[in-house]
């Protein structure tokens, strides 16, 4: 009974350099005990001195292994495929009420002029059109203030048809002004619009610049983007 101690665990010494791959040091044979019924957390695979420690691979197999998984139950019944197609197809073509077809077809036609105006009013030779009217002042723009005011005073002085003659007559010398205005400024942006866009289309643009030139500037949409006496 005296050859055999108890057992007793100690603090675990620093590795020694002459310490073999059994845990013999030079001269003895101590073998690393494990406590029996003590498991390690890891194990590792001793090649020389160096511990391989395992991989994370089987880490996340373990992780893995140990999250409990709660069955979910089933929504319903499983759609047929011809519920399928019927459902993908009302995504697609939603079936609306006449009321909202009727907005829905307003709508489109509302982009549709929106799309084909910004298509037309961002061409090259209206862009310049609009440019060459709003740098200078014309007699056009003062057209329906005047006609305006020339028209009340027509009504006031019906009293006196002499008076109302001339007035109606200082009435149509505004409109010939303006149209003889509107000629001269053409004859400019012909030459004008020769050097900046040769191969442009004249068609609309004449009806375009006497309508651009008779409303008053701060009215006038797509609205100046140059001042007045700037150069083009």
């Amino acid at each position: 009974m005296g050859l055999f101690r108890p057992y007793e665990r100690k603090a675990p010494e620093a590795a020694d350099p002459t310490q073999d791959v059994q845990g013999t040091k030079s001269g003895g044979r101590i073998s690393a005990l494990t406590p029996k019924g003590e498991k390690r957390a890891n194990k590792t695979t001793s090649v020389g001195s160096t511990a391989v420690a395992p991989s994370p691979v089987e880490n996340a197999e373990r992780t893995a292994q140990t999250i409990a998984r709660t069955p979910q139950k089933k929504q319903g019944a499983t759609p047929t495929r011809k519920q399928a197609e019927t459902l993908r197809m009302q995504r697609l073509h939603p079936s609306l009420s006449k009321a909202d077809q009727r907005k829905a077809n307003r709508d489109s036609r509302y982009r549709a002029r929106v799309d084909t105006w910004d298509k037309v009013e961002g061409s090259p030779e209206r862009v310049l059109l609009r440019d060459f009217v709003d740098v200078r002042w014309t007699i056009t723009e003062f057209l329906l203030p005047v006609m305006l005011l020339l028209m009340v005073s027509v009504i006031a002085t019906s009293a006196w048809p002499a008076v109302s003659f001339y007035i109606g007559t200082g009435l149509w010398l505004m409109l010939g002004l303006a149209i003889i205005n509107t000629a001269i400024m053409w004859k400019g942006f012909k030459t004008v619009l020769a050097e900046r866009v040769p191969h442009a289309s004249k068609r609309g643009l004449l009806m375009y610049m006497f309508n651009r030139a008779l409303m008053i500037r701060r009215f006038r949409r797509p609205g100046p983007r140059v001042v007045r006496g700037a150069t083009i």
